[in-house]
């Protein structure tokens, strides 16, 4: 079935999708990095899972980068661009102080100056607060940065559309802890997004601004310290699979 692609025909990347990560045996032959993610910021490699049960994948990178351009939320997107209507899901395993969560329809990371995206994601604290957000991009989308290249490209892409994130919906769960898996997934339909923990429905949003885009995996960045979640069976399907 390819419920989530505009053109069937065109298929470059396995769908539907399911890593368990356990068919990495010795990850260091794979450079720690399993296939298909692509880590725009911090290193999101494979890893034994925390309660001795097999494969995952984490975050390893605990302290912020110096950032030359505007920084954002360690990230690393798989998938497609055309993708449209799909289910991701995945299961996060949270430290004390750790926020982190799934992402979709990510069609922009930035031009090489800066690598804010475009598209939604929705985060799970220890805390028990969690988001549905969209993020458009930088927050002056026309503020004259970078180098000569990169100022030309700017004027060159005029963008008047507001910038920066907005929460779309959020809910605090009282039952939510470090130490513990949960499932996170994000449901896309048209222009109704649907937010689940453990198959529960939990945030419900609208939004038309993004239609299609890549799916992903975040991690909350804090001025001081990057979090350092595990995620472990990533899957992507059409709706309802």
């Amino acid at each position: 079935q390819k419920g989530s692609y505009d053109s069937p025909e065109s298929q470059p990347f396995p769908f539907p999708y399911y890593e368990t990560f356990e068919g990495y045996e010795n990850p260091e032959q794979y450079g720690y990095l399993p296939r298909y993610t692509a880590d725009i910021i911090g290193s999101f490699e494979l890893s034994n899972r925390p309660d001795g049960n097999g494969k995952c994948m984490r975050q390893v990178v605990a302290k912020p980068a110096i950032s030359w351009a505007p920084d954002w939320h360690y990230y690393s997107i798989i998938g497609d661009s055309i993708w449209n209507d799909y289910d991701v899901s995945a299961d996060l395993y949270l430290n004390s102080g750790d926020a982190a969560g799934i992402m979709g329809r990510v069609n922009h990371v930035g031009t090489g100056y800066g690598i804010i995206p475009k598209g939604y994601y929705m985060q799970l604290s220890d805390d028990g607060q969690c988001k549905l957000i969209v993020v458009r991009g930088k927050v002056d989308k026309n503020k004259l940065v970078g180098d000569a290249e990169q100022q030309a490209l700017i004027k060159k892409n005029r963008d008047d559309s507001e910038g920066g994130e907005k929460v779309l919906a959020s809910v605090r769960l009282s039952e939510i802890a470090p130490g513990k898996w949960y499932n996170l997934k994000l449901r896309f339909k048209g222009n109704e997004i649907l937010g689940f923990i453990d198959g529960q429905q939990v945030l419900k949003a609208k939004d038309v601004l993004y239609g299609h885009g890549m799916a992903g995996l975040m991690v909350e960045k804090f001025p001081d310290r990057v979090s350092t979640p595990y995620f472990d069976n990533l899957r992507i399907t059409a709706v309802g699979e």
